[in-house]
């Protein structure tokens, strides 16, 4: 029956954010083992502040003066659990307001399909490309950021349009554009999620032309330059996390052919999955 009892003191303590000195009372004069008043107290905490006056009333209902001094003694090291309670919840506000005020950095992935364009669409016939690439989200504000990125994409074909010139031709092209920037994107979306955003970019892509011409091999192409890079892409953040956009972005280096060089426009449309952490 004591244990009943004190496990229900125990549950009104814990509601009411510790062991009150009434309750003491009550369990002292309920003649409860003074070893299970401590397991209490160092169980649920102490809801007041220990003074002389409190210790002299607890010592009229009975309890000793090793009670008093495990009381006092637990109060100077603990504090009590109302002011406890308070200071923990100032903290976690604390912290929460700094979590929100400070912008949160974010490492990510992205890929999906490249449809090329420009002289890029003619040397390889059109065919699209899987493209993916890493990126770096920093926030400067609450609705902008700067995204550092890497954006890789390999495309294989055929010169159709060289080959209806030259009836008889047969050509092998390997396309290859390595884009490494940084864009500034702007709508809430990218940085808290949930929204649309818009893009612009700048950086420098890397262009590999390799054009294979299986008749003629002294015509053959094979040169790597590169050139100014812009980007704009418009996206939608789904969440934190995943977003998706759509994004064209490109260069025109100029590439050897033979004795002469020529400008290569390798531009292109792409249209994935971003992920972020």
């Amino acid at each position: 029956m004591r244990r009943c009892i004190l496990a229900c003191l125990a549950s009104c303590a814990l509601m009411a954010g510790g062991v009150t000195k009434e309750r003491i009372i009550t369990l002292i004069k309920a003649g409860t083992p003074e070893s299970e008043i401590k397991d209490l107290i160092r169980h649920e905490g102490l809801a007041y502040q220990s003074t002389a006056t409190t210790q002299s009333e607890i010592r009229e209902a009975g309890g000793d003066a090793s009670l008093t001094a495990f009381i006092y003694n637990f109060n100077q090291e603990h504090g009590n659990a109302a002011e406890s309670a308070v200071e923990t919840k100032a903290r976690e506000t604390s912290s929460r307001r700094m979590d929100e005020s400070v912008p949160r950095v974010f490492f990510g992935i992205h890929g999906g399909v490249s449809s090329p364009r420009g002289d890029l669409k003619d040397a390889v016939d059109g065919k699209t490309s899987a493209t993916y690439g890493l990126h770096v989200d920093l926030p400067i504000s609450a609705g902008a950021l700067i995204r550092p990125r890497l954006d890789i994409a390999n495309y294989s074909g055929r010169y159709a349009v060289l080959e209806a010139q030259f009836p008889g031709l047969t050509t092998a092209s390997t396309i290859k554009t390595l884009w490494v920037g940084a864009e500034l994107l702007l709508g809430q979306g990218a940085v808290q999620g949930g929204g649309w955003y818009f893009g612009v970019g700048l950086g420098v892509q890397n262009t590999s032309v390799k054009i294979d011409m299986v008749q003629v091999p002294v015509a053959n192409v094979n040169d790597s330059k590169s050139a100014l890079g812009t980007s704009v892409l418009l996206g939608y953040q789904f969440n934190t996390n995943i977003g998706t956009e759509l994004r064209i972005a490109g260069s025109t280096p100029k590439i050897a052919v033979g004795n002469m060089s020529a400008d290569f426009s390798a531009q292109a449309v792409s249209f994935g999955l971003t992920c972020r952490f």
